[in-house]
C-alpha cells in the first residue's frame, strides 16, 4: 500500500472545530475474531500470593514504514491476567492472527505492554506481571518471513491455499512451547523485596533495557537485561544479521545483567562532583517515567526522565548514571490556585524533533504534561526542550484546561498538530472494574475522547544550519495563537441502541429473547457468560454445549420450579400467570445482559497509527475508529443543535442553496422540529419501524402522528430556550405538579409556534430532501474488480461501521421528515396552509419524502440483518467463504453488508494513493455501496443480494415492504404500458421466496405474474420493459439472479448481446421459473411454465420452420427439460408427447433411447411403452429395442426381447414378433454351446431343464405368433444368419454383448413384407423359400420342426436324469439344430428317433418321422419286438420310462396293457400304413354303385389343392384334394368336407398339425352326394404320397414279419392284423380284389420265409381259392415260389428232410398234406 505524505496525512486529522465522531467496529472482540488461547504456568520461583489489583490497559503497535509492513500492526489488550494480542493488515487477511494468553498473575498495571521490531527480523513483546515475573516473547518479523505466504509450504492446508491473498500472522501456528520457555520468561522476580514491593512505574526502552519504579523507593531503578534469543519457530536463525547498539548475541536465558539506581550521591559522587547535580538530594515518589534516544556523532545517548511526585522533572543520562537538569512544574488549576503536589494525578509523553541542523549534539524535543486537579478538572501542558552538551532547557509554550478527569490515555499524531485524550467519567479513579457498570441502568456515556489542536506548540525550535538553535519565546508564540484553537471539543460517542420490547405473543417469549442475545450482534459471549453466571451463580457451563441450549434449559427449569412451587401452596397456575413468569424470567436475564453489554464498551487505551493516521479507541471487548472526515450534510445530522460543529457544518451547507428564500435559520427551524419530534417520543421509534416492515408508509406514519405525537406534552419553548440553566438547577428543582403543568404544554401548540418561523417551509424541506436524495441520483467510481486480492476484515469492518452510522444519521432525519410532512398535513387548519402549499405537498413533496424514506429505512434494515449460512445456495461463486467458517465457530453471526464487502473485496479497493487516506477512501467505498444498493432508489440490488445468498427470510421481509409501498418506491404511474416499472422483477424474487417456503401455488402465480408485461408484446415498448427483468433474462441458464455487481454498473456487465425481442425475453424468463420449480422438485410446474415457453417461444410465434438453428436449440432443450421432469414424475405420456414434438432429431433419438431404457428397467412399466403408438418414431423404438437385446447377456435385465415381443404383438406384427423371440432362442444355443454364459452353474440339472424349457417356450411363441396369420404363405420369419452361428461368442464377460451393426431385423422384415397383417397371395415365393444375402427365411414348418426336435431330446434328458439323477448323460450345452436339409440333420434325427425308441417314447418317433419325412420301418420293428416282449411277461413294461409315450385315453376301457399297447401299433399301422383309393377310382366307383356306397367307410389319398382351404358359414373346414400321379384336372379333384361326431352329433373338427396345402393326405370317411363330397372324419399323416400304391402295405408287412421273425417263441399272427390287412377284401371291383390277391401273396412269402409250412400253405390256399371264385390271377404270387413252395412240401410230407429243418409232427403232417392236396385241386382249376 503507497505510503501517504505529511501534506496529505496533514488533511486527515482536520482542525478541532470539524466534527469527529466514533465508530464501533466488530473487530479485536469475541464476536468477531477467532482466538487460540495459551496458558502459562507459574515459574517455581515467583511468589505464591495471590494478586487482588486490576489490569485494564491496551494499546498498539505500528511497524516501520517498509512494502511488506505498511498497513501492518498490532493491538494489544490486557484484561486483569489475560493479553490479548490482534495482528492487522489493512491490505490483506492475516491467517491466525488473533492470540489470548493467560499469564499465571495480574498484568501489571503501570507497565502495560511494550512491542518492539530488532532490525526487522524479530519482533518482541513483553510483559511484566504484578508478582515481577518479565516475559519476553520473541516472533518473526514479516520482513523476514514476508515471502512465506500460506500455501507455498503448506499446500495441505485447503483453507489457506484457496486464498491467494492469505499471509501468515506472526502469531501463525506458534505453540506453548514459543511462549513458556527461559528465553521468553524471567524464572525470578525482577525486583527482589518480598510482596511489599510493588511496582508503581514500569516503562521499558528496548528489549533489553527498562526503568521502574517501586513504592518502596523514590527513585528510579536502570536495568539492562540479557540479550534477546531468536524465536523457537524461526527459519532465518542461521542467517547472521547486523545488530545494533541494543541487540548482541543473540542467546541465552532472559536475565537481569545490571541494576543501577537513578540517585543523586550515588557511589561515584563522593569522589567526582556532578555539575548537574541539584542542591537538594532527598527525592519524592516517582510518577512517571520517559526516555529520549538521540544518535550523536560518536555515540548514541539515552536520557530518560523521571517524574515525581513533587512536581520536578530530572533527566537522567542512562549511560553516565548521572542527573543532567531538574525542572519544576507548576499545579496552577483553572482558578489560579496551587495544588497540593501530593493530591494530583500526573503523566507525561515526550515526541523527539528532527531538526535541520548539522550539529549532531543537540536534541530538540518537545514534552506534553498531564496533570488532574482535585475539583474535577485538569490540564494539558506543552513543554519545548532542548538538550546541548553544556545547555538543557525547558521552556513551558500552552496549558489547556478540561472539565474531564480520569485520563486513560492521551497521544498525538503523526504531525504533531492534534491531541486526542481518552477520559473515564469517573474521575476517582482511572482502573476499569466491572462492578461500576453491572448496576447501571443509564444510557449515557461513561467516558469521553477530546481532542485540541496543538499545532504549532510542539515544533517550537528552528534549525538555521549553523550550531545555534533559537528558542522562539512563548509569550509571542501565544500572541499569534488563536483562542478557538486551545479549546478541547468532545468526539461524538457511538451509542448503540439496545431496547427490551416486550413480545409479540406468549408463544414466542423464548425465541424472541434467544434472537435478540445471539443474532443481532448486540452481546459478546463473554457478557452472556458473566450474566449467566450473575443469575445462576450455581451454574456449571459446559464449553461444548451451545451457550444458547445452556440457557434455554436453565430459564425453561426455572419457570418450571417456579409454576410448581406455586401449585403446591394451593394457588394454581393459569396459563397468563405462567406466561408472566416466563416474561420475567427471561427479562430479568435479559436486563442482566443489557448491563454486562456496558461492561464490554468501556474504554482501556489510545492507539494512533502513525503510518496509516488511525486512530484507535480500545474497549474491554470492542474496538472503534475516530472517523473524522464526515461530509458537511452528515455532520449536521449527527450534531447536537447549536453545537461549533453543528453551526460550521450548517453555514457551509446554507452556502449551497442559490435561492433566496432558503436561509440558514429556516434549516435549523426545521431541524427544531424535527428534535421537537424526537423527543415527543422519547426518541423511541420502535412501533413505527415496525409498522414499516407491515403496512404502508402513510399508514405508518399517520398511525405514529395520531397515536403517539400529537397527544403528547412537551416543554415549552420558553422551557427549551432556557434548558441548560434548568439542568445546572435541577437538584434544586422542586418536585411539584402544578409547577410541572406550568412548563409543559401540547405538542400541537408548541410545535405550531415552531413551525410558523419558518419563513419558507415547503422550499426548505424540499431542499433538504433533495439533500438527502442526492445520494442516490450521483455517480460513484467505477465497482471494478481489481484483482488485488485484498481482504482485509479490518477494512471491511470500517466500512460497514462507517456506512452503517451515515445511513442510521440519515434515516432517522428522512424519517423526522416524514412524520413532520405527515403532522403538517394533519394540522394544515392550524398552520394556515394555502391550497397551493397543501397541493405541494401532497402531490409532489410527501410521495418524494416517502420514497427516500422507504429507501433510507431498507438501507438500515438490511444494515442490521445477519448473515445466516445455507448448505445450499444459489451462488455461482465457488470460492471459500471465510466468513462461513468462522460463522462455524461462533454462537454468533456476521452482518449480511460485511459478507457483501468481505467476500467481494476486489471491489472495494484498499490500495491508497498519496493524495488519499485510509478514511477518504472508506468515504469513497460508502458511497460505492449506495450506488450498489439503492442506485436511483432502487433496492432491486438488496433484494437479488438476499436472493443470491438464501436469506429468504429477510428477503420476505424487504419484499412486503416493497410490495406495500408499491407506487411510492417504484413511482408508477397509471399508464403501466408506457412507463417502465422494476415490479416484474420483484414478482419474480416473491416467486422464488415462496418456492424456499414450499409455498408452490403462490410462487407459480407470482412468476407467473412477472411474466404478464411481456405477454403484451403488440401493446408494449422495449424501452417500457422492467430493466431488472432484462437482465434476469439475458443471464445463463444456470443463473436465477444477477450478481449484485452487474446490476447497475457497466463496466462490470459483460457486453450485452443484441437486444433480445420481447418474446425471446418471454421465452427466457419462463425457463427460469421453470428453473426454480425444478431445484425444488417440484416438477409438475415446471412442465407447465416449460410449455408456458415453448407457446410463447419465437420459433412458434413466427412458424416451425422460420426459427434459426439458436431457436431450434432452445425448443428441444425446453422438450429435453419437459421429458425429464415427465420422466421424474411418472407422466409417461406427457414424456411420450416430448418425444415427439421434439424439433431436434437427434436429441429426439437420444430422448427416445433413454425413455425405452427407462421404462425397460422399472417394474410394470413396460406395460406403458407396449400401450405407446409412437407415431412417426416406431422404427426407431424398434431398432432400439432389438440392439439393446442383442448388446446384453439374456440372464441381464431387463429383458429387452420379451419388451419388443409385446411391442409387437400388441402392434399385430406377428412376423416380427414371431422373428424376435425365435432370435433369443437361438442365443441360448449360441450362449450355452460356445461360451456357457447362460448357465448360472454350469453342469447342473436344474439349469440344464431351465434351457430346454426357455428353449422350448421361445420356440412355441414363436410358432404361435405365425399361427395367427391367416395366410399361410405368410408364415414365416426372416432372420439374420449370424444366428446360426453357434461358434461365435459374442459375449464379453461383463453382461454386454458386440452388436453387429448390420444385423436388422426391421430392415429385413421391411424388405420381405412391408404390411405384416394384409393376406398377400403373390408373395414372391423365391424369397421365401431361400435367403437374400445375410438373412435367412425360416418357414412355419421348420420352426416346428425345430421345437419337435428340442421337445424329444428334453424328453430323453427327463428320462435319463430319473435313471440317473446324481450323473445325467446330456450335457449342460443344447443340441444344435441345422435349419437345411443336409445329411448331418437327418443323421441327428435318425439318432434322436434311436435313443426315443430305448426309452419307448414311440409317439414321440412317430411325430418326428411325419415332420421330417423319415422312414417308419425302424420304429414298427422296435414297437413290435417290445409288444411282444411285453406280452411274453407283462413283469417288465418296457414302456414304464415313459408315462407320455402314448394317447391312450380311449383304449382305457380294454383294461389290460397288453391289449392296449397291441392296440396301439394297430392303431399307428392304420394311420401310417393304410390302404387308400384315388380320388378319381373313388369317384367313378360311387357313381357305379348308383349310390349303394353311400354309407360305406373308407379310405382315400390325394394331395391337397393349394388355396383351397376354408371354412365355411357353419365353422366347417372345406377343401379340395387331388391324384398326384393323375394331374391337376378338374375331373380329378374331389371336394372334402371335414365333420366330427360327438354323442350322435356332427361337430367341428381342426385341420391336424400336419395338415398343409401340397402336400399328401390320407382321409378316413364316407362318399356321398352323389360321389361329388367325401365327408372326412378323420385325417392320416401319409408319407410319400407319390408312390402311396407301391409301399401300401409295407409296414404291415413289415410288422408281420417282425413278430414271426421273433427268436425266441413261434408266435402266431394276431387276427387283427390279419384282418386288418392280409385278408381286408371289399369285392367292389376288380383294383380291390387285386389288391387283395396281393396282399395275400405278401402273407404267403413272409411264412414260407420263416419257415411256417403249415401257415404258408393255408395261406396259398386262400389265395387260389380267392382266384378262382374271381376268375383273375394277375395278383398271383410267382409261379416259381409256387412251385418251389410244393416242392419242399411234399419233400417234407414225404420223409421230412427238407432245407429249411423242418420237423412236422404227424397231427400236422395230416393237416399239411389236406392242404396240400387242397392247393393242388385249386392250381388246376386256375391254370
Amino acid at each position: 500500500m503507497p505510503s501517504t505524505t505529511s501534506s496529505s496525512s496533514s488533511s486527515n486529522i482536520v482542525p478541532s472545530f470539524h466534527h469527529q465522531t466514533e465508530v464501533e467496529l466488530r473487530s479485536f472482540g469475541d464476536n468477531f475474531d477467532h482466538w487460540r488461547e495459551f496458558y502459562l504456568s507459574s515459574p517455581s520461583s515467583s511468589s505464591s500470593s495471590t494478586t487482588t489489583t486490576t489490569c485494564y490497559r491496551s494499546g498498539g503497535f505500528s511497524y516501520s514504514n517498509t512494502p511488506h509492513t505498511r498497513n501492518r500492526f498490532i493491538l494489544w489488550r490486557a484484561n486483569n491476567s489475560v493479553l490479548e494480542l490482534s495482528e492487522f493488515d489493512m491490505g490483506l487477511r492475516l491467517d491466525d492472527s488473533s492470540i489470548r494468553i493467560n499469564f499465571p498473575a495480574t498484568i501489571n498495571q503501570n507497565s502495560g505492554v511494550c512491542i518492539f521490531e530488532c532490525n526487522q527480523q524479530y519482533i518482541v513483546i513483553m510483559v511484566l506481571l504484578d508478582t515481577k515475573i518479565l516475559y519476553r516473547f520473541t516472533f518473526v518479523h514479516p520482513c523476514a518471513d514476508s515471502s512465506n505466504l500460506i500455501g507455498n509450504k503448506r499446500k495441505q492446508d485447503q483453507y489457506a491455499n484457496s486464498l491467494g491473498g492469505l499471509k501468515k500472522s506472526i502469531f501463525y501456528n506458534i505453540s506453548i512451547g514459543d511462549l513458556e520457555n527461559s528465553a521468553s520468561m524471567m524464572r525470578s522476580p525482577l525486583i527482589g523485596g518480598g510482596d511489599s514491593v510493588e511496582v508503581t512505574v514500569c516503562k521499558i526502552l528496548s528489549p533489553t533495557r527498562l526503568c521502574v519504579a517501586t513504592n518502596h523507593s523514590n527513585y528510579a531503578l536502570w536495568i539492562e537485561l540479557s540479550d534477546v534469543s531468536p524465536p523457537a519457530s524461526s527459519h532465518h536463525h542461521q542467517h547472521q544479521h547486523q545488530q545494533d547498539s541494543m541487540d548482541q548475541s543473540m542467546n541465552g536465558d532472559l536475565t537481569v545483567i545490571k541494576k543501577v539506581e537513578l540517585k543523586e550521591g550515588g557511589f561515584l559522587s563522593s569522589f567526582i562532583p556532578s555539575k548537574y547535580t541539584s542542591s537538594s538530594s532527598s527525592s519524592s515518589p516517582v510518577q512517571d517515567i520517559q526516555f529520549l534516544q538521540h544518535q550523536s556523532q560518536h555515540n548514541p545517548t539515552i536520557y530518560v526522565f523521571v517524574l515525581h511526585a513533587d512536581n520536578t522533572i530530572k533527566i537522567w543520562s542512562a549511560q553516565e548514571k548521572q542527573c543532567l537538569f531538574t525542572f519544576t512544574i507548576d499545579t496552577e488549576n483553572w482558578s489560579q490556585t496551587i495544588q497540593s503536589s501530593s493530591s494530583t494525578r500526573k503523566m507525561f509523553k515526550l515526541y523527539n524533533h528532527n531538526l535541520n541542523s548539522n550539529n549532531f549534539n543537540l536534541l530538540s524535543f518537545s514534552l506534553i504534561l498531564y496533570i488532574e486537579m482535585e475539583e474535577s478538572e485538569s490540564h494539558f501542558q506543552f513543554y519545548s526542550g532542548l538538550i546541548e552538551p553544556n545547555n538543557t532547557r525547558l521552556q513551558l509554550q500552552r496549558v489547556s484546561y478540561t472539565k474531564s478527569t480520569g485520563l486513560i490515555d492521551f497521544s498525538v499524531t503523526a504531525q504533531k498538530d492534534t491531541l486526542y485524550a481518552l477520559f473515564k467519567s469517573d474521575s476517582t479513579t482511572s482502573q476499569l472494574d466491572q462492578s461500576d457498570y453491572v448496576n447501571d441502568s443509564t444510557d449515557s456515556p461513561s467516558y469521553s475522547i477530546e481532542y485540541i489542536s496543538c499545532a504549532g506548540v510542539i515544533s517550537t525550535f528552528v534549525g538555521d544550519g549553523s550550531n545555534d538553535v533559537n528558542m522562539a519565546s512563548s509569550d509571542e508564540y501565544s500572541e499569534n495563537i488563536n483562542m478557538e484553537y486551545n479549546i478541547f471539543h468532545k468526539v461524538d460517542i457511538a451509542q448503540q441502541q439496545r431496547t427490551n420490547d416486550k413480545p409479540p405473543s406468549a408463544d414466542s417469549i423464548e425465541s424472541h429473547y434467544l434472537e435478540r442475545l445471539f443474532n443481532r450482534g448486540y452481546f459478546s459471549k463473554r457478557s452472556i457468560q458473566k450474566a449467566l453466571n450473575i443469575y445462576s451463580p450455581s451454574y456449571s457451563m459446559s464449553p461444548t454445549i451451545p451457550l444458547e441450549y445452556q440457557i434455554s434449559k436453565l430459564i425453561k427449569k426455572k419457570i418450571t420450579n417456579l409454576s410448581n412451587i406455586g401449585n403446591n401452596q394451593n394457588n394454581s397456575v393459569d396459563d397468563q400467570q405462567e406466561e408472566m413468569i416466563a416474561y420475567n424470567e427471561w427479562n430479568e436475564f435479559y436486563q442482566i445482559c443489557l448491563n454486562q453489554a456496558k461492561y464490554d464498551i468501556q474504554p482501556t487505551g489510545l492507539f494512533i497509527n502513525q503510518s496509516l493516521n488511525l486512530i484507535f479507541i480500545v474497549k474491554m471487548n470492542k474496538l472503534s475508529i475516530i472517523r473524522n472526515n464526515i461530509e458537511k450534510f452528515d455532520s449536521l445530522l449527527s450534531s447536537s443543535i447549536g453545537s461549533e460543529s453543528f453551526n460550521s457544518a450548517l453555514q457551509q451547507l446554507g452556502s449551497q442553496f442559490q435561492e433566496e428564500e432558503v436561509q440558514v435559520r429556516n434549516i435549523e427551524y426545521v431541524l427544531e422540529c424535527c428534535k421537537m419530534i424526537d423527543k415527543s417520543v422519547d426518541y423511541d421509534y420502535s412501533s413505527i419501524e415496525y409498522d414499516l416492515q407491515r403496512s404502508q408508509t402513510n399508514t405508518a406514519l399517520a398511525s405514529e402522528v395520531n397515536s403517539n405525537i400529537l397527544t403528547c406534552s412537551i416543554n415549552s419553548m420558553a422551557d427549551r430556550v432556557s434548558t441548560t440553566m434548568k439542568h445546572k438547577r435541577q437538584g434544586a428543582r422542586q418536585s411539584n405538579n402544578q409547577q410541572q403543568m406550568i412548563v409543559q404544554s401540547k405538542f400541537t401548540v408548541e410545535f405550531t409556534k415552531l413551525f410558523k418561523m419558518i419563513e419558507t417551509p415547503i422550499k426548505t424541506i424540499s431542499s433538504l430532501i433533495v439533500l438527502l436524495n442526492q445520494d442516490f441520483e450521483k455517480e460513484s467510481s467505477s465497482l471494478q474488480n481489481n484483482n488485488n486480492n485484498g481482504n482485509s476484515d479490518l477494512f471491511s469492518d470500517m466500512i460497514v461501521s462507517c456506512f452503517k452510522q451515515s445511513i442510521q444519521a440519515k434515516y432517522q432525519f428522512a424519517r423526522s421528515l416524514s412524520l413532520l410532512l405527515c403532522i403538517v398535513s394533519r394540522l394544515r387548519s392550524q398552520l394556515s396552509l394555502s391550497c397551493e402549499q397543501l397541493l405541494t405537498i401532497e402531490k409532489n413533496l410527501t410521495p418524494t419524502t416517502y420514497r427516500v424514506l422507504n429507501t433510507y429505512y431498507t438501507l438500515y434494515w438490511f444494515t442490521n440483518q445477519l448473515y445466516y449460512p445455507s448448505s445450499s445456495s444459489l451462488d455461482i461463486d465457488h470460492k471459500m467463504n471465510i466468513i462461513d467458517k468462522k460463522q462455524q465457530q461462533t454462537t454468533f453471526k456476521s452482518p449480511l453488508l460485511f459478507v457483501l464487502i468481505s467476500q467481494n473485496m476486489d471491489y472495494f479497493s484498499t490500495l491508497l494513493t498519496p493524495s488519499t487516506s485510509i478514511l477518504d477512501n472508506i468515504q469513497l467505498q460508502i458511497e460505492k455501496i449506495v450506488h450498489l444498493l439503492a442506485y436511483k432508489n432502487d433496492v432491486f440490488p438488496i433484494a437479488t443480494y438476499l436472493t443470491e445468498k438464501q436469506q429468504f427470510k429477510q428477503l420476505s421481509v424487504l419484499l412486503t415492504m416493497i410490495q406495500k409501498n408499491r407506487p411510492i418506491l417504484l413511482d408508477e404511474s397509471l399508464n403501466p404500458l408506457t412507463t417502465t416499472t422494476t415490479m416484474p422483477s420483484y414478482y419474480y424474487l416473491m416467486g422464488l421466496c415462496f418456492a424456499h417456503f414450499s409455498k408452490y401455488s403462490e410462487a407459480y402465480q407470482y412468476l407467473i405474474k412477472s411474466s404478464e408485461s411481456l405477454k403484451l408484446q403488440g401493446e408494449i415498448s422495449l424501452d417500457s420493459i422492467d430493466p431488472h427483468i432484462k437482465h434476469i433474462c439475458i443471464l445463463s441458464d444456470e443463473e436465477l439472479v444477477p450478481n449484485i455487481f452487474t446490476i447497475n454498473n457497466s463496466d462490470i456487465s459483460p457486453p450485452s448481446p443484441p437486444p433480445p425481442s420481447i418474446a425471446q425475453m418471454l421465452y427466457k424468463l419462463l425457463l427460469k421459473c421453470s428453473k426454480v420449480f425444478e431445484l425444488r422438485n417440484q416438477l409438475d410446474y415446471c412442465i407447465q411454465l416449460s410449455l408456458l415457453a415453448i407457446q410463447y417461444s419465437p420459433q412458434q410465434e413466427h412458424g416451425q420452420g422460420q426459427g434459426h438453428i439458436g431457436q431450434t436449440n432452445d425448443i428441444s432443450n425446453s422438450y429435453v427439460n419437459i421429458f425429464k421432469y415427465a420422466i421424474k414424475m411418472s407422466q409417461y405420456q406427457v414424456a411420450y408427447q416430448a418425444i415427439v414434438m421434439n424439433p431436434d432429431r437427434r436429441v429426439m433419438l437420444e430422448c427416445l433411447e433413454k425413455f425405452i431404457v427407462i421404462l425397460s428397467e422399472g417394474y410394470g412399466k413396460s406395460d406403458v411403452l407396449e400401450s405407446l403408438p409412437f407415431v412417426g418414431i416406431y422404427q426407431h423404438v424398434e431398432a432400439i429395442l432389438l440392439n439393446k437385446a442383442r448388446a446384453q447377456d439374456l440372464l441381464v435385465s431387463p429383458d429387452y426381447y420379451s419388451i419388443l415381443y409385446s411391442l409387437q404383438m400388441n402392434h399385430s406384427n406377428y412376423n416380427k414378433a414371431a422373428a424376435i423371440i425365435y432370435e433369443k432362442s437361438t442365443r441360448i444355443i449360441s450362449e450355452t454351446s460356445a461360451s456357457g454364459k447362460f448357465v448360472r452353474n454350469k453342469g447342473s440339472a436344474a439349469d440344464t431343464s431351465n434351457l430346454y424349457q426357455s428353449k422350448l417356450n421361445y420356440l412355441s411363441m414363436s410358432i404361435n405368433c405365425l399361427e395367427l396369420i391367416e395366410n399361410e404363405n405368410n408364415r414365416w420369419i426372416s432372420i439374420d444368419n449370424h444366428c446360426f452361428d453357434h461358434n461365435n461368442n459374442n459375449s464379453n464377460g461383463k453382461g454386454k454383448r458386440k452388436v453387429n451393426s448390420n444385423n436388422n431385423i426391421i430392415l429385413s422384415f421391411q424388405k420381405h413384407n412391408e404390411n405384416d397383417n394384409n393376406d398377400n397371395d403373390n408373395n414372391n415365393n423365391d424369397d421365401i423359400n431361400g435367403t437374400n444375402g445375410g438373412q435367412s427365411i425360416i418357414m412355419h414348418k421348420d420352426i416346428k420342426k425345430e421345437y419337435l426336435f428340442y421337445n424329444c431330446h428334453f424328453m430323453i434328458y427327463q428320462m435319463e436324469k430319473q435313471q440317473d439323477s446324481s450323473s445325467p448323460t446330456s450335457s449342460s450345452s443344447l443340441p444344435i439344430y441345422y435349419h437345411q436339409e443336409n445329411n448331418q440333420q437327418q443323421q441327428s434325427n435318425q439318432q434322436l428317433i434311436q435313443k426315443l425308441i430305448q426309452f419307448g417314447m414311440i409317439d414321440k418317433c412317430f411325430s418326428l418321422a411325419v415332420a421330417n419325412d423319415l422312414d417308419m420301418s425302424v420304429i414298427f420293428k422296435s414297437f413290435t419286438t417290445m409288444c411282444i416282449e411285453y406280452e411274453l411277461d407283462p413283469t417288465k413294461n418296457p414302456f414304464s420310462f415313459s408315462p407320455q409315450a402314448f394317447d391312450t385315453y380311449n383304449l382305457h376301457y380294454l383294461n389290460d396293457n397288453v391289449k392296449i399297447v397291441w392296440s396301439l401299433l394297430a392303431k399307428y399301422l392304420e394311420r401310417y400304413d393304410s390302404f387308400t383309393t384315388d380320388p378319381a377310382i373313388a369317384q367313378s366307383t360311387y357313381q357305379i354303385a348308383n349310390n349303394k356306397i353311400a354309407t360305406t367307410s373308407n379310405q382315400v389319398y390325394g394331395q391337397v389343392i393349394v388355396n383351397s382351404v376354408k371354412q365355411n358359414k357353419d365353422g366347417f373346414y372345406t377343401f379340395q384334394i387331388s391324384s398326384g400321379s393323375l394331374g391337376q384336372g378338374s375331373n380329378n379333384k374331389l371336394d372334402v368336407i371335414l365333420l366330427g361326431h360327438h354323442n350322435g352329433k356332427v361337430v367341428q373338427k381342426y385341420l391336424p398339425p400336419f395338415f398343409k396345402e401340397g402336400y399328401g393326405v390320407v382321409l378316413g370317411g364316407k362318399m356321398v352326394s352323389s360321389g361329388q363330397r367325401f365327408e372326412a372324419t378323420e385325417i392320416y399323416c401319409k408319407s410319400g404320397i407319390d408312390n402311396c400304391q407301391q409301399q401300401a402295405g409295407y409296414y404291415y408287412e413289415l410288422v408281420a414279419n417282425q413278430l414271426l421273425e421273433y427268436p425266441l417263441q413261434q408266435l402266431p399272427l394276431p387276427e387283427w392284423l390279419l384282418n386288418a390287412y392280409f385278408f381286408k377284401s371289399n369285392n367292389n371291383n376288380q383294383q380291390q380284389q387285386q389288391r387283395s390277391l396281393s396282399r395275400l401273396g405278401s402273407l404267403f412269402k413272409l411264412y414260407y420265409k420263416n419257415n411256417r409250412v403249415e401257415e404258408a400253405a393255408k395261406t396259398l390256399e386262400s389265395i387260389f381259392s380267392q382266384a378262382v371264385a374271381t376268375k383273375s390271377t394277375l395278383s398271383l404270387p410267382s409261379f416259381n415260389s409256387i412251385d418251389q413252395f410244393m416242392v419242399e412240401c411234399k419233400q417234407l410230407l414225404a420223409n421230412n428232410n427238407n432245407n429249411r429243418n423242418v420237423i412236422l409232427e404227424d397231427s400236422n403232417k395230416k393237416s399239411l398234406q389236406l392242404l396240400f392236396d387242397n392247393i393242388q385241386n385249386l392250381i388246376k382249376n386256375v391254370v
